[in-house]
């Protein structure tokens, strides 16, 4: 192997040769210049690892002056002698996914666990786009975080802005369990300030007037979903996708297969309801309360409940609106625990914040009880 130090005029010196030929520059081991008949020629560093020979390629010259190839060359042997191999390292790097790579394998994992894997997918699918071509270890804190800023900067709420961090944060914590990265560059970045959660419950008079407006609609379907919002708390799809087969008569229960909470739960249905349900029509082979199109459920009541709300002098209330009314009149009359257990909350804090928030009538009544409580205290003046 001819010898010769690796400068730029030595190298540009060297013709196209009729075969392949190397160089090894004598200032340092094992660093040496590969030029090919075609022209090309490219720098190399030979080392032993574990016993055996190895190469591991620099970069082509052209793309490497001469000074940062040794460079490079110098960094390697010095990490060889630590036992890291430049073949290992660049065999990691290859293995590395891209983050779109990665997303594509962990949506796979969502879709089995998650019962709305579709947030994940929505989300990730942005993150994708800005990101995506990375190798998942190059994706950085200002990737997401930049990304964040644009949504809420663009129009998208706080509320959304958050979520997408969540989404990518949760994406990057697997990737981290699967052994592709060391850390989580998202994991510290901090979230927008949210809106207070909404808290608007009807009145004892709105609650009546929606439920004549109901009563007074032409479509049993309709009454029958409403009274069951009202009178159980549950969630517009749980009863929209209810079957017949679910619902236990003598019993008195409705057995819920499928809910947010992603596992089965039974709640008590009341006489009324019980009574509601025999009296409303049934769809010859027709598994669902609330038959749809094409042999579906109905997917919503959007035209009766806009009728209703119109009806009943009640423009801004929303669907959800009633669901929140109901928690709260149970945590009222039956304490805060029971409420929870009905809405089928996984923490009675969730109730407490969203369901069940103290009106200022709860509190002045409080305020009102202890005052008194204070004023008929004994007289304390003449105590030591």
């Amino acid at each position: 192997m001819p010898v010769m130090k690796l400068s730029k005029r030595n190298i540009d010196a060297i013709k196209n040769p009729t075969r392949q030929e190397e160089y090894r520059d004598p200032s340092l081991k094992g660093y040496s210049l590969i030029a090919y008949a075609s022209g090309r020629k490219v720098f190399m560093l030979r080392y032993k690892a574990e016993g055996k020979r190895r190469t591991y390629k620099l970069g082509d010259y052209g793309e490497l002056t001469p000074d940062a190839a040794k460079a490079e060359a110098n960094e390697w042997l010095v990490k060889v002698r630590k036992g890291i191999d430049p073949q290992d390292v660049e065999a990691a790097k290859m293995a590395m996914p891209t983050f779109a790579g990665w997303v594509n394998e962990y949506i796979q994992e969502v879709r089995q666990r998650k019962k709305r894997p579709d947030v994940d997918e929505r989300f990730l699918a942005w993150a994708v786009k800005r990101y995506g071509s990375k190798k998942l270890d190059k994706v950085t804190r200002a990737d997401v975080q930049n990304h964040m800023k644009k949504l809420h900067k663009v129009g998208k709420t706080a509320v959304t802005a958050n979520r997408y961090h969540a989404c990518v944060r949760a994406c990057l914590n697997e990737a981290i369990r699967a052994g592709h990265i060391q850390f989580n560059v998202s994991a510290n970045i901090r979230h927008y300030p949210e809106p207070t959660p909404r808290a608007r419950v009807l009145s004892d008079d709105e609650l009546s007037r929606v439920l004549d407006a109901t009563d007074r609609g032409n479509d049993v379907f309709v009454q029958t979903a409403m009274h069951m919002l009202i009178e159980t708390g549950a969630r517009k799809t749980e009863v929209l996708s209810a079957r017949w087969e679910d619902i236990l008569f003598e019993d008195g229960l409705w057995r819920m297969p499928d809910t947010k909470a992603g596992k089965p739960q039974i709640i008590p249905l009341s006489k009324a309801t019980l009574a509601r349900l025999r009296v409303l029509p049934r769809v010859q082979d027709c598994p669902w309360l609330f038959p749809g199109k094409d042999g579906g459920h109905r997917g919503d009541i959007k035209r009766g409940w806009a009728q209703v709300r119109k009806d009943a002098g009640v423009p801004y209330v929303r669907l959800h609106d009633v669901r929140r009314t109901f928690g709260l009149h149970i945590a009222r009359s039956a304490g805060l625990h029971v409420a929870s257990k009905l809405l089928r909350h996984s923490s009675i804090k969730v109730t407490e914040q969203h369901y069940a928030p103290l009106g200022v009538d709860e509190l002045r009544a409080a305020l009102e009880k202890r005052s008194a409580d204070v004023t008929a205290l004994p007289d304390r003046g003449n105590q030591a």
